[in-house]
């Protein structure tokens, strides 16, 4: 079961519900990562379970931000700076869990 957190940057307000990181749910597995294109943190599906029969058109998905459908590269978790400014990013209260 994946989660979602709430993680705010102290200096440039940039805020976002995301892992904070790798995580897992029942089918997906998923990184929190920087979209420069949207300018904020996002959940992409790096790629699904074993259990779970991959098709060709999963590929096409993986590691696309879910908002502009960019593939985007830059990692984040939780304890590291902000991506956008450098400053500190506090927060990390569980808001949801899923699956």
């Amino acid at each position: 079961m994946g989660i979602s957190r709430h993680f705010e940057c102290q200096h440039c307000g940039l805020a976002a519900a995301v892992s904070g990181g790798d995580d897992a749910g029942k089918m997906t597995r998923t990184q929190t990562r920087y979209c420069p294109e949207c300018e904020t943190l996002v959940d992409v599906c790096t790629g699904l379970h074993d259990h779970v029969e991959e098709q060709p058109h999963h590929r096409r998905g993986y590691d696309r931000c879910p908002d502009c459908r960019r593939v985007v590269s830059i990692a984040w978790s939780d304890g590291t700076p902000c991506p956008r400014c450098g400053g500190e990013i506090t927060g990390g209260d569980v808001i949801v869990a899923w699956d």
